[in-house]
């Protein structure tokens, strides 16, 4: 048997109610080329039955046969990968109708290691979130190849959002370039936030990669949700899928750095771990991470959380900082962002005022869609309907150092991501 040529894995526990849908966008899929993972952490819910129930050749079932934090379930999944090209999507996302087969075409007529889209994200009903049943997302459909270092580069300063970095979750990678890291460091996963990890770990290992403004998939934001459940408040709630997650991390913290559980809201201290361990296994210790600096954009972000007192002695931030000889350098950051307003970096598309040009909202309850498959395929029906070729998500800049920074981004010098032509 011919290996097939993509790979979807599905790490799952303990989410029949969203799994279900996860996997009809799947075998929704014209594409026949393809095998469907589904990586079942030792559910005791419906999950094994679900997957059953889909009567589809593509779709395997594998079980590490036993409890495993996420980590280890998604580096367990990726054993059995056969395609030539991987992509990790959720069991409450969903990829878009004939998303494979526009994939496979891009991966074909271009020499990429690794491509990254947008995903738009659904806000599933009943999730808790103040956008349950609405999906967010930036209209475009252009393509543009960006060279790997410099958007690294541009993420370890804060100028970049992390999710321009060509992760295997809402992305596709090459295996040759999976074996490429695994020979380094003997797994692919190595740090407790997966995705993340994953984004730097390729970016630190390619020349360059291709960015999508069209969706190929749609990322779920559920009751389920790690994110949904850690990234409203500043301390890990209990009996959270947030406490969960924290509670099986089997890799401990940084030495380098704080435990990810104290800072559980705050995206950019996941993403300065997930580069002090890419430093470590992959690059022998020559990528600089700038705690100094990151430690500013942390500080920064928590004390936009509720209740989050930054000032406070033993604030776990203000206690690694004295370790780390920077307290001085912290007292300056949290006097400072408790005086004035905190910017944080997530912007605040719940407030139209603060929604950024380019992002938009669909009620999708209003228009029929109940849930994520439906979600995906009332967007393709919009998308259809929508001119999108005028618009181009332009990255943010903070200061000059950032515009010059960025400019390297793209092949034509532009601080746009995505001035290439765009794919048919």
């Amino acid at each position: 048997m011919t290996a097939p040529f993509l790979s979807i894995v599905i790490p799952t526990r303990e989410r029949a109610d969203t799994l279900r849908y996860a996997l009809k966008s799947c075998i929704a899929q014209p594409f026949r080329d393809a095998e469907f993972i589904v990586s079942n952490n030792a559910s005791t819910d419906e999950t094994e039955a679900v997957v059953q129930s889909f009567d589809d050749p593509r779709i395997k079932l594998i079980n590490p046969g036993r409890r495993v934090s996420m980590r280890e379930n998604w580096e367990f999944a990726l054993q059995s990968v056969t395609g030539r090209f991987v992509t990790y999507i959720g069991d409450d996302d969903a990829l878009m109708p004939d998303a494979l087969g526009r994939l496979a075409k891009l991966l074909s007529a271009r020499t990429a290691d690794a491509v990254k889209w947008q995903a738009p994200t659904y806000y599933w009903p009943q999730s808790g979130h103040p956008l349950s049943g609405k999906l967010a997302l930036n209209l475009g459909n252009r393509a543009a190849p960006v060279k790997s270092a410099a958007a690294l580069n541009a993420v370890r300063w804060g100028y970049l959002y992390y999710h321009f970095l060509p992760m295997i979750y809402h992305g596709a990678v090459s295996m040759e370039c999976i074996s490429r890291i695994r020979a380094k460091s003997g797994e692919f996963f190595c740090c407790e936030i997966p995705d993340i990890y994953s984004g730097v770990a390729v970016a630190a290992s390619t020349q360059e990669y291709v960015y999508l403004q069209t969706p190929l998939t749609i990322s779920g934001a559920s009751r389920h949700s790690n994110g949904t459940s850690s990234k409203r408040s500043s301390s890990v709630q209990k009996n959270t899928p947030a406490s969960l997650f924290f509670s099986e991390n089997t890799l401990g913290p940084h030495p380098d750095f704080v435990a990810l559980a104290e800072v559980p809201s705050s995206i950019h201290a996941c993403v300065t771990d997930a580069m002090l361990r890419a430093r470590d296994k992959l690059q022998g210790g020559s990528l600089y991470v700038p705690l100094w600096y990151r430690l500013m954009l942390i500080v920064r972000e928590i004390a936009a959380q509720p209740n989050a007192d930054v000032t406070a002695p033993d604030h776990p931030l203000s206690v690694y900082s004295r370790k780390r000889n920077l307290g001085w350098l912290y007292d300056y950051y949290a006097g400072l962002f408790v005086r004035h307003a905190p910017r944080p970096d997530v912007v605040d598309i719940e407030n139209d005022s603060k929604r950024p040009a380019g992002v938009y909202l669909i009620d999708t309850e209003q228009l029929g869609a109940g849930e994520v498959y439906e979600a995906s395929v009332l967007l393709d029906k919009l998308l259809q309907c929508v001119d999108t070729s005028w618009s181009g998500s332009r990255v943010a800049t903070r200061s000059l150092l950032s515009g010059r920074i960025l400019s390297k981004l793209s092949q034509n010098g532009s601080l746009y991501l995505f001035n290439a032509a765009s794919l048919s």
